[in-house]
C-alpha cells in the first residue's frame, strides 16, 4: 500500500522516457487533489499479474444537491437550496438606495440587493423602470443578501461538476451542472459572490469619493 501511494506523488510516471505523449499527461496527483476537494477518497488495489483496481469515493451529499434554478436574460444559474432563505416578489417601491447600494427592509432588517446581471455583466430582461422584481434571499457567513433575477425556474436535484481552478478562482462560482436540454448552468458560490459584490461596491464608493475630492481641489 505504501508503494502504491507513490503513483499519487507529483511528477511520478511509469514512462521510461519523455516523448510527445508519454510522461506528459495529467498525473494521479491531480486526480487525488480534485477528489479530495470534494471530500472524497481514492484507493488503489493491485494484484501482480492479475489486475489493478482504482476506487473513487465521493460523498453523495456533495455530488448531488437540491438547488434553485433562476434565469437572468437568456442564462440560467443554480443556487444551492441550503443557502436559500426565501424567495420574494418585490415591488419597485420596496427598494431604496443606501450608500450607492440597493437595499430593502425585510422584517426589521436592512438587506443589500445585488442584480446578478450587473455582477456578471450580462443583459437582463429587467429595466430600472420595471415595477416588480424577483429576489432570492440567501444566507452568507456575514448575513443575508438578496440576488435580483429575471425569473424563478423552480427547484431541481442537480449533479455538481467541478470547474477548473483557473475558472473557479474569484469567479463567484463553485461548479457547474447540466440542466434540461443539455444546457450548462453555473452553480453560484453565495459566500464568494457576496464578497465580490461588496468589494466592488466599496471600490465604487472610494472612486466616487476620490472624484469628489478632486473636483473640490480644482475649485
Amino acid at each position: 500500500e505504501e508503494l502504491t501511494r507513490f503513483i499519487m506523488m507529483p511528477g511520478f510516471s511509469t514512462a521510461k522516457s519523455v516523448d510527445s505523449t508519454s510522461g506528459r499527461g495529467v498525473g494521479m496527483d491531480v486526480v487525488k487533489k480534485n477528489i479530495e476537494k470534494l471530500n472524497g477518497t481514492i484507493e488503489v488495489e493491485s494484484t501482480k499479474g492479475v489486475e489493478t483496481k482504482v476506487r473513487l469515493k465521493i460523498p453523495l451529499t456533495l455530488a448531488i444537491i437540491q438547488a434553485l434554478l433562476v434565469k437572468v436574460g437568456i442564462d440560467s444559474f443554480t443556487i444551492p437550496l441550503a443557502n436559500v432563505e426565501e424567495t420574494l416578489k418585490v415591488l419597485d417601491s420596496d427598494i431604496t438606495i443606501m450608500e450607492d447600494t440597493e437595499v430593502m427592509y425585510l422584517r426589521g432588517k436592512t438587506i443589500p440587493i445585488f442584480r446578478l446581471s450587473h455582477l456578471f455583466s450580462i443583459p437582463s430582461d429587467l429595466t430600472h423602470e420595471s415595477l416588480e422584481y424577483f429576489v432570492v434571499i440567501v444566507n452568507t457567513g456575514s448575513g443575508q443578501v438578496g440576488y435580483m433575477v429575471d425569473e424563478l425556474l423552480g427547484q431541481e436535484e442537480v449533479v455538481i461538476k467541478p470547474l477548473a481552478d483557473y475558472l473557479q478562482d474569484n469567479s463567484g462560482f463553485s461548479g457547474a451542472t447540466i440542466i434540461g436540454g443539455g444546457r450548462i448552468s453555473l452553480i453560484i458560490d453565495v459566500n464568494e459572490l457576496s464578497n465580490i459584490a461588496k468589494n466592488s461596491q466599496i471600490v465604487k464608493h472610494q472612486d466616487q469619493e476620490s472624484k469628489s475630492l478632486a473636483s473640490l481641489d480644482l475649485k
